[in-house]
């Protein structure tokens, strides 16, 4: 019988191998190349989950059956903001309403009326339930593959760090009205991640060649970021930034221009926004 609950500390290693299953099985269905899993993924994960369960105990919740974790679900609210991290269920225990039942105990958290987002996958059914939960949908695509073309880092941009974090906040409350300066300090703890710095006017977190987030006050300031942050990719290796919607040409324009091939993606999902935020680009767990 399944059970759902209020996720516990104990809960974090079940619950991150639950997120793991359902994330290599959605991969293998939409017939994605395996990534390889190392133990700094693991552990990398298992703070996340820590850390989220710490700052919104209220957000975290998993699903069970027979003393067994099946699923796991999080969100987050900052300054009135409401973000959904993280959805899901074991492969064996999918389309039996746990994703419905997860999604709305988060859904609870925080005022329903206030503005949300969804970093979602390519999955249809998941598509399905956050448009069917009110959610308006804006396709994505991604870019991944080779630098080919030649990319000069501009001047301006430099490496930044957690005295930087005000920064962050007041570009963040500007475009969007919420800050998340404490979610950029968990990422910037982890050691793998780093800022980049646009004068006054912008930033961007790069973990090894991906963008993993990116705001700016205008699109000069973060055609600047994306353009270091591609200029900054070794001989070799792929470039990578997920969920570029349609109202971010500033990066389309960019990387097309640096031949970085663009894919079909998960979209990025909203409610009681007219538009996703620009220039932006989200976290994929962390709005």
């Amino acid at each position: 019988m399944l059970t759902l609950r209020a996720m516990t500390e104990t809960d974090v290693p079940a619950a991150a191998e639950v997120w793991h299953a359902a994330f290599w099985s959605l991969r293998a269905q939409l017939g994605l190349p395996a990534l390889p899993r190392t133990g700094s993924d693991d552990r990398r994960l298992e703070r996340r989950l820590r850390y989220l369960l710490a700052s919104d105990p209220d957000g975290s919740w998993v699903s069970e059956e027979s003393g067994r974790v099946t699923g796991l679900a999080q969100a987050f609210v900052r300054d009135g903001m409401w973000v959904l991290s993280l959805l899901g269920v074991s492969p064996e225990r999918q389309g039996r309403g746990a994703a419905r039942s997860l999604l709305a105990q988060t859904l609870e958290y925080g005022n329903p009326g206030s503005p949300g987002m969804i970093q979602a996958s390519a999955d249809p059914k998941a598509m399905a339930l956050y448009a069917g939960a009110g959610f308006a949908m804006h396709p994505c695509v991604a870019a991944w593959g080779p630098v080919r073309g030649p990319v000069q880092a501009p001047e301006g941009v430099r490496s930044g760090d957690a005295s930087d974090l005000d920064l962050v906040d007041a570009v963040d409350r500007e475009l969007k009205d919420a800050t998340r300066g404490d979610l950029i300090a968990h990422l910037l703890s982890l050691g793998d991640h780093r800022l980049l710095v646009d004068g006054s006017t912008g930033y961007a977190v790069v973990k090894d060649e991906r963008v993993v987030t990116l705001g700016a006050l205008g699109e000069e300031s973060a055609s600047r970021l994306l353009l270091t942050a591609m200029a900054q990719v070794p001989p070799g290796e792929s470039f990578q930034m997920n969920w570029v919607t349609a109202n971010q040409q500033w990066a389309v324009r960019d990387l097309v221009a640096a031949g970085v091939p663009l894919h079909p993606h998960g979209p990025l999902m909203v409610r009681n926004l007219v538009a996703p935020f620009s220039p932006y680009i989200p976290s994929g767990g962390l709005g």
